[in-house]
């Protein structure tokens, strides 16, 4: 039997519960919230293997969760891939492409 975690108690997994319930089961967020719920039956360590993450991300889902709420899980502003060109730039090269286009 896996040890639980002192900072993971019913509450948290109520919240993760009926957030869940509110978003249904696709999605990021939700399936956070499902790590959240399994760690407390599981442990986090199984979790953690099973959604193929690190115990760090789970105990930070948790935090967040305890803290916050339901939208400190979602994707913050500014992850992923920046634009390698900016805005003014992109609607020189549809002016280029229409023009390019009509000719």
């Amino acid at each position: 039997m896996a040890r639980i975690s002192k900072l993971l108690d019913d509450q948290v997994v109520l919240i993760a519960t009926e957030g869940l319930k509110k978003i249904g089961n696709s999605g990021l967020v939700a399936r956070k919230l499902q790590a959240i719920i399994s760690s407390k039956k599981h442990g986090i360590t199984k979790t953690a293997e099973f959604y193929s993450t690190t115990k760090s991300s789970i105990i930070k889902w948790i935090k967040d969760l305890k803290q916050e709420s339901l939208a400190a899980l979602e994707v913050q502003a500014g992850r992923g891939r920046k634009r390698l060109i900016t805005n003014d730039q992109e609607l020189e090269i549809r002016k280029w492409i229409s023009q390019r286009i009509a000719t």
